[in-house]
C-alpha cells in the first residue's frame, strides 16, 4: 500500500514528580514506544497514492493487460504460417495372416517438410487481422485504464466529500444544540412559545440523524474505494487543491476525439471489416505448396533402404458450392455496417467530449455562485443573531435566515462534489484522467 501510515499516539502513564531526570525520560520514551507498537495502523490515502495503487491492483486493468498480451502472441503466432513446417516419423510394424503367420518386422523413420508458397493471400490477411486485433486490444487497455482511474476518482471524491460532510454535520449539530438551549431559555423566560421550542427540538433530532447518516455514508465510501483498490482505506489524506475543479481553455474537440481509445477501437473494428472483405478474394485463388520427404525403411534396425521425394503441389477449388460468392455478399454487408458504425461512433465521441466540457464549465460556475450564496447567508446570519438576541427581530425571520445559512453550507458541499465529478468525467471523455 502506498498510503501514509498514521498512528494514534496517546500517553498512557501519568507524570510522577518523584521520578526525575533520566528515569522520567526513559519512562516517557518506553510508553510512547509501547503505544506505537500496540496501536493499529490506519492508512491515509492521497490521490497520487490512489492512482499508483489502481494501476497495479485494478482487476479491469489486469484483465485488459492479459487480453493485450494474448493478442500480441496471436499476432506473433500468425507469422508461423509463412515458415516451413517440419515433422518426423518413426515406426515398427509386423503383419499377421489368417493362419497367424507373421511377416518380418519392418522398421522405418523419416522427415517431412512442407512450405506454403501461396495460399490465396490467406496467410497475409490473417497476419493483418491479428495485428489489427492486437492494436485494438491495446486501445482497449488504454480505455480500461482511463475507466478504472475514473471509477477510482469518483470513489475518491465520494470519500473526500463524505469526510467533509461529516465535519459539517457535526458543526451543524453543535449549532442546533446551542440554538435549542437558547430557545429553551427564552421559552422558560416567557419570550418564546412552545411551538418554537418543539421546532428546535426537531431541528436537533434531525441534526443528530444527519451525523449518523453521514457516518454511514463515510463507511460506504471507504468500502467502495477499498474494493476498487483491494486495500483497506481509513481516510483521504487531503492536500491543497483536492476540493478544487479547474476548467481548461476551450479544447479542439475533433483533435481530442481522434485520440480517444473509443475512437481507436471503432477505427480498428472498421479495419477488421475491410480486411475481412478483402480476404474474400482467397476463395477464387489457388493454393501452392512445396513438399519434401526423406525416409528410410528396412527389415533391420537401423533401416538402410532410402527414399526421397520432392513435390510442387497446386490445388484449386473450381466450385466450392457458391460459398465464395456468398462470402463476398456477407463481408460486403459487414463492411458497409462497420462504416456506418464508425461514422456514428465518431460523431458520438466528439459530442460526448463537448458535452463533458460544457458540463464541467456549468458545474464550476455553479460552485462559484453557491460560494457567494454561502458568504451572503453567513453575513445575514451574523446580523440576524445579534438582532434576535436584542429583540430587534422576531423568531420566524431569525429561524428563516438560520435555516438558509445551514442549507447554503450543505448546498456548497454538493456543488463541490458535482464540480469534481464533472472534472473527472471531462478527463475520461477523451481517455485521460485527473493527474
Amino acid at each position: 500500500m502506498t498510503g501514509h501510515k498514521r498512528f494514534d499516539i496517546r500517553i498512557l502513564i501519568k507524570y510522577n514528580p518523584e521520578i526525575k531526570g533520566v528515569r522520567a525520560l526513559k519512562s516517557y520514551f518506553y510508553a510512547v514506544i509501547i503505544v506505537l507498537l500496540l496501536t493499529p495502523g490506519a492508512f491515509a490515502l492521497s490521490w497520487q497514492d490512489t492512482l499508483a495503487t489502481a494501476n497495479t491492483r485494478s482487476n479491469s486493468i489486469k484483465s485488459a493487460e492479459k487480453q493485450s498480451e494474448a493478442s500480441r502472441w496471436s499476432w506473433v503466432r500468425s507469422y508461423g504460417n509463412f515458415l516451413p513446417q517440419f515433422s518426423g516419423t518413426a515406426s515398427i510394424s509386423q503383419t499377421y495372416t489368417a493362419s497367424n503367420a507373421a511377416s518380418p518386422q519392418m522398421y522405418s523413420y523419416g522427415l517431412n517438410a512442407t512450405q506454403n508458397l501461396f495460399t490465396g493471400f490467406g496467410n497475409y490477411f490473417n497476419l493483418q487481422s491479428a495485428f489489427v486485433q492486437y492494436e485494438s486490444d491495446q486501445a482497449n487497455l488504454n480505455k480500461a485504464r482511463s475507466d478504472s482511474y475514473y471509477n477510482c476518482r469518483l470513489a475518491f471524491i465520494n470519500l473526500l466529500i463524505a469526510q467533509e460532510n461529516l465535519k459539517l454535520q457535526n458543526q451543524i449539530l453543535e449549532r442546533r444544540r446551542q440554538n435549542e438551549r437558547m430557545i429553551r431559555l427564552n421559552y422558560e423566560g416567557g419570550k418564546e412559545d412552545k411551538g418554537n421550542l418543539m421546532q428546535n427540538e426537531a431541528y436537533l433530532a434531525d441534526a443528530e440523524y444527519s451525523v449518523s447518516s453521514a457516518k454511514r455514508q463515510l463507511r460506504l465510501a471507504q468500502a467502495n474505494l477499498a474494493q476498487l483498490l483491494d486495500e483497506s482505506i481509513d481516510q483521504i489524506d487531503q492536500v491543497e487543491g483536492d476540493l478544487t475543479a479547474t476548467v481548461p481553455s476551450t479544447p479542439e474537440y475533433s483533435s481530442l476525439a481522434v485520440g480517444t481509445p473509443s475512437y481507436q477501437i471503432a477505427k480498428y473494428q472498421l479495419e477488421q471489416a475491410e480486411i475481412g472483405n478483402s480476404s474474400t478474394v482467397s476463395g477464387f485463388l489457388p493454393d501452392i505448396s512445396l513438399q519434401g520427404s526423406y525416409r528410410k525403411t528396412g527389415l533391420n534396425w537401423p533401416p538402410d533402404s532410402e527414399n526421397k521425394s520432392l513435390s510442387l503441389n497446386l490445388s484449386y477449388n473450381f466450385f466450392p458450392g457458391g460459398t465464395n460468392l456468398a462470402d463476398i455478399a456477407v463481408n460486403g454487408s459487414k463492411l458497409d455496417k462497420a462504416r456506418q458504425d464508425f461514422a456514428q461512433s465518431s460523431k458520438s465521441i466528439r459530442y460526448g467530449i463537448e458535452e463533458a466540457y460544457e458540463n464541467l464549465k456549468d458545474a464550476v460556475e455553479s460552485l462559484k455562485v453557491k460560494k457567494l450564496y454561502l458568504e451572503a447567508a453567513k453575513e445575514r446570519e451574523k446580523i440576524a443573531q445579534v438582532e434576535y438576541l436584542n429583540g430587534l427581530m422576531n423568531y420566524t425571520n431569525w429561524d428563516l435566515i438560520e435555516s438558509q445559512y445551514i442549507s447554503a453550507q450543505q448546498t456548497l458541499i454538493n456543488a463541490q462534489r458535482s464540480a469534481l465529478q464533472n472534472e473527472a468525467a471531462w478527463q475520461n471523455s477523451y481517455g485521460g484522467w485527473v493527474k
